[in-house]
């Protein structure tokens, strides 16, 4: 889950942070809840604690015909929807907050882990970056004036993203050991592209969000659509989801690696 505000001059905010001028769910658009264990050990506590919140609204689909599909991972015909109040990034940040204050959790937030080496101790020693070099997007030649720091000793390392498995060029890199990160790096995963539009005028739409039967386009949302984000920007914020296929196309065509610089 990702949620991204940015200040007028085109600065990162805190992810709870108001005034700011523009606001956008940029990865996991929603989830759903259809299994009844799901429902009953987590999403009702959720719900308690205001986590998350259901989003409602005017959903619909954009099709030439009735025969194509526009369905995206059950949007718009297999609600109920759920979203982080305030953004999809409040749910684990809820959950990782909660944690450490309920046990001896060490919560290190805006650390992205770059360097991952076994000791002969048999404990993995981590380190990592952290401030605008933690960001994917920040400038490679600003990203490698940091070097990363130790961020201590652990008995077990859990990987939750692909991308960590990437060789040291690609940014998401965890810098796993081969034996590791071959493991890990075959498994199969959608690739999916978003694009961040604002508007100086609201859209005269009355959708919150659609999903398209496209080549390229495969949801859209309104950021001010969604539980806790009503009132957050100054503009009209929308998410663009691109197609499997489109992303997957555009990956092949311009390789994620400069073939010069590496």
């Amino acid at each position: 889950a990702a949620h991204r505000r940015v200040l007028s001059d085109g600065e990162y905010a805190a992810a709870s942070a108001e005034g700011v001028d523009f606001a956008f769910d940029h990865g996991c658009q929603f989830f759903r809840a259809d299994a009844p264990r799901f429902q009953q050990e987590l999403l009702s506590e959720w719900l308690r604690k205001r986590w998350v919140a259901e989003w409602t609204g005017k959903f619909s689909s954009l099709r030439n015909d009735s025969t194509q599909s526009a369905d995206f991972f059950g949007f718009p015909n297999h609600g109920p929807y759920y979203c982080g109040i305030g953004g999809m990034s409040a749910l684990p940040i809820s959950i990782l907050e909660h944690a450490a204050f309920e046990s001896k959790l060490q919560l290190k937030s805006g650390v992205r882990v770059a360097g991952t080496a076994r000791l002969s101790s048999g404990k993995w020693l981590l380190s990592g970056t952290s401030g605008r070099a933690a960001f994917h997007d920040t400038a490679e030649e600003e990203a490698a004036r940091v070097s990363p720091d130790a961020l201590g000793e652990f008995d077990v390392v859990i990987v939750t993203d692909v991308s960590a498995s990437m060789a040291g060029w690609h940014r998401a890199s965890a810098g796993l050991p081969e034996e590791m990160a071959s493991k890990i790096r075959g498994r199969s995963r959608i690739c999916l592209f978003t694009a961040l539009f604002a508007f100086e005028q609201p859209l005269p739409l009355d959708e919150a969000a659609f999903s398209a039967a496209d080549d390229t386009l495969w949801f859209a949302a309104r950021t001010r659509s969604k539980p806790g984000l009503e009132n957050v920007g100054k503009y009209d914020c929308w998410t663009l989801v691109s197609t499997a296929k489109y992303a997957a196309a555009e990956i092949q065509r311009v390789p994620m690696q400069d073939p010069t610089t590496g």
